[in-house]
């Protein structure tokens, strides 16, 4: 397989899933996970990955997508894809997360609709089409097992995926 074909996506908890630090962007709980993002990222990128794929259905997955745009200044060459639940999937956010959303559509190499409209479409199917298109996985998990994320973990395991967690709880 060429490495310019190999995907890593993300797939990630919603905020609310999170220790009260998400929502404040100056609090340390949210710079340190911001980093581990990072650093996660920019592994595979170190590792020859190319091409990155989230769903942007969550602030995580808008968090994700803003750090590849952010690695395309030293590392031009790399690729985010968008794989949009439906196409009016950003009223889901809130205003300010709308605006991040938007310009993340603007900045990605490809926009991928999954399916027509909401009702179609629940958030574990829309990552495993993910997990299903892409050799790595970043989950930015909570710990809880009784999530739908739970279960889009253990089926990328269960699909031979490389997953490296981000287990919340630890940061």
């Amino acid at each position: 397989m060429r490495k310019d074909s190999i995907k890593c996506c993300c797939i990630g908890q919603r905020a609310q899933a999170f220790a009260s630090g998400y929502r404040d962007k100056t609090h340390i709980f949210h710079q340190k996970y911001l980093q581990t993002l990072e650093k996660a990222i920019e592994s595979h990128v170190q590792n020859g990955i190319r091409h990155f794929v989230c769903g942007a259905s969550s602030e995580t997955a808008l968090d994700f997508a803003e750090i590849v745009l952010k690695m395309r200044d030293k590392c031009p060459d790399l690729q985010l894809e968008i794989d949009l639940a439906f196409q009016y999937q950003h009223v889901i956010f809130s205003p300010a997360n709308q605006l991040r959303y938007q310009q993340i559509l603007r900045c990605a190499d490809t926009l991928l609709y999954l399916f027509n409209h909401q009702d179609f479409c629940n958030k574990a199917q829309h990552d495993f089409y993910m997990v299903d298109n892409s050799l790595y996985v970043i989950a930015i998990w909570n710990g809880l097992q009784d999530s739908e994320l739970y279960h889009t973990i253990t089926y990328a395991r269960e699909q031979g995926k490389q997953v490296e967690v981000i287990h919340l709880s630890n940061i």
